[in-house]
């Protein structure tokens, strides 16, 4: 999995649940793709495989976090629906100013 943002879930994935193929009861989804680790330094990669016709599942537990905030809220656009950060800033720019102070997490427009 590609790292991006990140929720602390109400349980965790292990590697040792991956290579044991295991089920749950709350799963939401199934792989078989293997663990690959990216040496830091830059050179080389470690594979762990699942044996062969197994597969690993993900429970619904993963994806319900433990503490939510407001990166995890539904986008709001309101009068800025479809406009660019260029065009907020030309046809808006008092918004423009308050989503920079507020940050784009917390800041919510009119509309």
């Amino acid at each position: 999995m590609r790292e991006s943002r990140r929720i602390i879930g109400e349980y965790t994935l292990t590697a040792d649940d991956v290579l044991a193929a295991r089920t749950f009861e709350d799963a939401v989804a199934r792989s078989a793709y293997p663990i690959d680790i990216h040496n830091p330094s830059g050179s080389g990669t470690t594979t762990h495989r699942l044996p062969s016709g197994t597969a690993y599942e993900i429970p619904y537990r993963c994806l319900v976090p433990v503490v939510v905030d407001e990166r995890l809220r539904e986008k709001e656009f309101g009068l800025l629906d479809r406009l660019t950060r260029a065009g907020i800033e030309a046809r808006f720019p008092e918004q423009a100013e308050l989503r920079r102070r507020l940050g784009k997490f917390y800041y919510r427009p009119p509309g």
